[in-house]
């Protein structure tokens, strides 16, 4: 399991829960209550995210285990493919209904940890039926960071109409619910995606793979009290991806 680094609020935590346990043993329960709550809120969010969040501890069994869980898929690749996955829904639903002849696709994120990584390895590998195991595990797959890819708003034609509402990723941050804190990628690296053209030659546009602190995503985490964070994907446009306490704990 992952051995996250005590944040300065466990310490804090730690010695409201014994002026509260004094106030109990004095007679006196709602005395420091109002301190004690929130802590304990904060304490069983980062309980909960340690719980779905492993690295380079993973025992060679678990990591067995989410390569056999990678190579499960029975050729319904999407169905299978492990991580989170969200779309612009309403890019989905505009383009359904649009004829015009300027969709688009919208942006769109996956989000893994890394075990979640790893599978997602195994996955690809069992996808293009080439060989992965134990030993083809690398010490990046394991390193304690989320990886968001970030993919384009890429056109459903090639021409000028539909080129009009797309947009490359520029950048990918976090925020919690509230939008009052925001976290940074502590690296980048820009993914290519081509768009056929029936008229032309294909059309290059760029993603990016972002990867955040386990540290720091915990901490957003556990801001609202319900594990719940945007993830923001920034380019001509702008768009916010929750990513709920459900979604997560598929993690």
């Amino acid at each position: 399991m992952l051995t996250l680094r005590k944040p300065l609020y466990f310490e804090y935590c730690l010695k409201t829960f014994r002026v509260y346990a004094g106030s109990i043993q004095k007679g006196n329960p709602l005395k420091n209550l109002k301190l004690f709550l929130p802590c304990l809120v904060l304490s069983l969010c980062s309980a909960t995210f340690a719980q779905t969040s492993q690295t380079a501890t993973l025992s060679d069994a678990a990591i067995n285990t989410l390569i056999q869980n990678g190579a499960k898929g029975d050729g319904h690749w999407v169905l299978h493919q492990p991580g989170i996955h969200l779309i612009d829904k309403w890019a989905s639903l505009g383009a359904a209904a649009d004829k015009t002849g300027n969709q688009t696709s919208g942006f769109s994120v996956d989000i893994y940890t890394p075990p979640a990584w790893i599978e997602y390895q195994a996955f690809l590998a069992h996808k293009k039926m080439m060989p992965f195991t134990l030993e083809s595990v690398t010490p990046d797959m394991r390193r304690e960071v989320v990886r968001v890819v970030a993919h384009p708003n890429t056109p459903h034609q090639v021409s000028a109409r539909g080129m009009a509402w797309t947009s490359n990723v520029d950048h990918v941050v976090m925020q919690d619910t509230a939008k009052k804190t925001v976290i940074q990628p502590i690296s980048e690296t820009a993914s290519d995606r081509e768009v056929q053209s029936a008229i032309s030659s294909p059309l290059t546009m760029h993603g990016q793979i972002a990867e955040f602190a386990v540290e720091d995503v915990r901490k957003i985490r556990g801001a609202d009290g319900q594990g719940e964070f945007f993830v923001t994907v920034i380019g001509e446009t702008k768009k916010d991806f929750k990513v709920k306490a459900k979604d997560f704990a598929k993690l």
